[in-house]
């Protein structure tokens, strides 16, 4: 999109391209939560996780914590790998695209392939606390220290910080 001006006349010329993008992606150990009680987003915030360092797992690992069991199947994984793998190559061929002020997608095809499931216990703390009659979660990556959650936010205490600030 151009703008320019010629005399009292604004002008606005905007070009029109076909773009395309074949991407060839290929995506090892996406990180899926299988519990249905843990909340995807907040799983997906505490990412990357380590897997260079994976163990095969003994029951001493959890001596002492809480684990839950997976709740999901195999073909439901398989499923939301696919689509994971998909959005990914998407958002790659799209960030590709460069010097336009706009893009618009007018066809998209995909395809995915999935060879196996791999089941690991990722180290991830889990702390929940009620405040006010509402429930809110906090999340740790044991690998990174990387914490994730949303605390509560006391309207009448961010009002004085304000007033403060601003005054």
């Amino acid at each position: 999109v151009k703008t320019y001006t010629r005399g009292d006349y604004r002008y606005t010329e905007t070009s029109h391209y076909v773009v395309r993008r074949n991407i060839d992606a290929e995506f090892n150990r996406i990180p899926l939560d299988s519990s249905i009680k843990m909340d995807d987003n907040l799983m997906g915030m505490l990412e990357p996780f380590d897997y260079n360092g994976l163990q095969n797992f003994e029951m001493g690992y959890l001596s002492g914590y809480m684990a839950e069991k997976f709740n999901y199947s195999s073909q439901d994984l398989i499923e939301k790998a696919k689509k994971q793998a998909k959005d990914g190559a998407y958002n790659i061929a799209v960030r590709e695209i460069k010097g336009y002020s706009t893009v618009n997608v007018k066809h998209r095809v995909e395809r995915a392939d999935s060879t196996k499931i791999e089941y690991s216990l990722l180290p991830v703390w889990l702390y929940k606390y009620t405040y006010k009659g509402k429930e809110y979660v906090f999340a740790m990556n044991g690998q990174t220290g990387k914490v994730v959650g949303k605390p509560p936010v006391s309207t009448s205490k961010a009002v004085i910080v304000f007033l403060t600030l601003f005054i």
